[in-house]
């Protein structure tokens, strides 16, 4: 790696090292045993979708709300199911991708189940690759060849690549999706020619649209760090690089400054101010959101003439515009039309009420995603600050063009997250590439130009990551001693020993001044880290007790008889269980309408069983059911507890009575 590193002045003949180096780095970090844990919860619901897609025969269950659609196999594709009722808050991209893996897994002769953790994971991965490439690539046309290795290698070993490109989710596809097409409309505006400004930015409006048939309307936000480069690049244009950079800071600071009164408004309930005049709380959230984030962009607009550079894009934006929108709105015209108005409800709650936080959306403070942020970038982390502040520096002026596209793009939707009401760490994994990026920047003059940090300087860094190999072995030796020398930290303290000598080394060659063989180093600690954990990532994997537990459970309950869940189950219950689990509550008197109040419950279950006996032979719940269960003559015949969910202790009840052969509780 070192010689692929330093070679800067062959370029374009390094470029397939360089790719290939990304790739194996990133392949190795999310296909190293990818199918070797247990699906979790949200998995689940891609894996229980991309199912019923190839095994029709699984199909909607009626229920409250909503007329089930006639059962063809167009609607087989359509319709997303989730333990047969219709998931409609993602867009379809996830769970057709899922599918088409499963069939072509089936068709190619593997064994088991056609859809499992491998095949409902496979697409993230790819994603991520394809995402470390998509990095490299952009990062090729801004900086030196060394620094876009640095950064795409920086997102390949990266905790937040390792965790999404391993998640059978939608984020990582997102991510890669809204990459490529950021990465294209940065092409775009470098084309040297008409031809070669409109090729890409026809990819980059597919793209978009690829991105919002992953997951709908969030990629719409690289509406606002677009924008923001274009008044940049106009006002670089017209008043030179220092008025440039004056504004850049100015929007950067007010735009700050936006989000926070935002912020502050909507969590203050004495800040209120449309409670007053009469304006619904969603409104007025929606206003202040508007004011907080149009005010400076509407300066920034103006003062920089940005409609000078907005002009010429507008020939391929319109059509640019139809091919987005009709790539994901008329998969939500049609849930609308075979689901009218329950649809609408789903999409309202996932968007509108999500953004806002209401329909009982918790709102969360913004401090989440400085952990989030902190979170993903390990270990590169020490990068970080320097990756934030070189966009607005005066020493590299000759890469502004590049660090402002990049800080604007993170801006943008750490702000807009930010502002958004409901939060989860995820949600800001789109602009990890781009961070990533300008911490490999960051790193290209820590090691090796050294314009901005000097040698002394950056030695100084040796001395944390040198140490960082041995706290790491101290801390699993503790934890190994403090769990009763337990089989799982025995085996991270190999780990950890093994990864410690290549990061101790790089921490004495950066304190003895020698970086150009500290990257590779690095990379190679952070790879044995990644790989050792998941060699025997089962160890650490608490969900296969739930899977164990359902699939046990199929063995024991007859395929003719039904089963039910008290409450809504768990969806990787039913994914383990092989079929569809409907809740108690869907099938009592009334539940076609609104489900039944609590206190009737009892009663009207009661009341269900005494009018057929065979009704509900088998009932899945937890142990603090007993109580509503067991005066129905339910007892349990197959118990588990799990070490994750706060121990919870899940239970198969049957009402005839335990079989004389079914063990009362399983081993963890």
């Amino acid at each position: 790696m070192e010689r692929f590193a330093t070679n800067q002045g062959n370029g374009n003949r390094s470029a397939w090292r360089h790719y290939l180096l990304v790739g194996a780095v990133a392949g190795l970090v999310v296909f190293w045993r990818l199918g070797a844990t247990t699906l979790e919860e949200h998995e689940s619901k891609v894996a229980l979708a991309a199912r019923v897609m190839i095994q029709p025969e699984l199909w909607l269950l009626a229920g409250p709300g909503y007329k089930v659609p006639p059962n063809t196999t167009f609607n087989h594709w359509m319709v997303p199911v989730n333990n047969g009722e219709p998931r409609l808050g993602k867009t379809p991209l996830p769970y057709w991708l899922a599918s088409g893996v499963s069939m072509a897994y089936r068709w190619l002769g593997g064994g088991g189940p056609a859809v499992n953790s491998w095949t409902a994971r496979l697409p993230s991965a790819v994603a991520a690759v394809l995402c470390a490439w998509a990095v490299l690539a952009l990062g090729r046309r801004m900086f030196s060849p060394r620094a876009a290795l640095l950064g795409a290698l920086f997102l390949a070993s990266c905790v937040g690549l390792q965790k999404w490109g391993r998640d059978g989710r939608p984020e990582m596809l997102l991510c890669m999706f809204v990459t490529a097409a950021m990465a294209a409309f940065y092409f775009a505006m470098e084309a040297g020619g008409p031809r070669g400004r409109w090729a890409w930015m026809a990819a980059f409006w597919v793209l978009l649209g690829l991105a919002n048939l992953a997951k709908q309307f969030v990629p719409l936000m690289v509406a606002w760090p677009l924008v923001a480069y274009l008044c940049w690049r106009q006002s670089a244009s017209d008043s030179g690089p220092e008025a440039a950079l004056r504004r850049l800071r100015a929007f950067a600071i007010s735009a700050g400054a936006g989000v926070a009164v935002h912020v502050l408004v909507t969590s203050s309930p004495v800040l209120h101010w449309w409670a007053p005049v009469g304006v619904s709380g969603d409104t007025g959230t929606y206003v202040t959101m508007a004011l907080a984030f149009g005010l400076p962009m509407a300066w920034y607009f103006l003062r920089s003439r940005a409609w000078r550079a907005v002009a010429p894009l507008l020939p391929i934006a319109l059509p640019g515009v139809v091919v987005t929108l009709a790539l994901f709105v008329p998969w939500l015209a049609y849930m609308g039309r075979v689901f009218p108005g329950y649809a609408e409800d789903v999409f309202s709650r996932e968007v509108t009420d999500r953004a806002a936080g209401t329909g009982g959306w918790a709102v969360a403070g913004p401090w989440i995603y400085i952990a989030s942020l902190a979170t993903m970038t390990l270990p590169w982390l020490a990068f970080l600050p320097g990756a934030f502040a070189t966009g607005l520096m005066r020493r590299f002026g000759d890469q502004r063009r590049g660090l402002a596209y990049l800080l604007l793009w993170c801006l943008g939707f750490i702000l807009l997250m930010s502002a958004a009401a409901v939060k989860r760490e995820h949600y800001i994994l789109p602009m990890l590439p781009a961070i990533c990026l300008l911490m490999g920047h960051v790193a290209d003059d820590v090691f090796f130009s050294h314009r901005w940090i000097r040698p002394n300087a950056a030695r100084l860094l040796g001395l944390p990551y040198g140490l960082v190999g041995v706290v790491g072995v101290v801390v699993t030796l503790v934890m190994w001693k403090k769990s009763g020398r337990d089989a799982r930290w025995m085996h991270m303290l190999i780990v950890s020993l093994l990864a410690a000598v290549p990061m101790t080394a790089a921490g004495v060659l950066m304190w003895r001044r020698s970086f150009k063989s500290v990257p590779a180093l690095m990379v190679a600690s952070i790879l044995l880290v990644f790989l050792g954990y998941h060699q025997r990532g089962d160890l650490w994997d608490d969900r296969h007790t739930v899977a164990d537990f359902a699939r046990t459970a199929a063995t024991i309950v007859p395929p003719a008889e039904p089963a039910y869940h008290w409450n809504a189950p768990q969806s990787k219950t039913v994914f383990y269980f092989g079929r569809d689990i409907p809740s108690v509550q869907s099938q009592l008197p009334g539940a076609k309408g609104q489900p039944p109040a609590k206190p009737a419950e009892a009663g009207l279950f009661h009341k269900w069983l005494q009018a057929d006996f065979d009704a509900a032979p088998w009932v899945f719940g937890y142990s603090k059911d007993a109580a509503r269960l067991g005066p129905e003559g339910y007892r349990p015949v197959l118990e588990m507890t799990t070490r994750e969910e706060k121990r919870l202790t899940f239970v198969l009840y049957h009402r005839l009575g335990q079989p004389a052969s079914v063990p009362a509780t399983m081993p963890r």
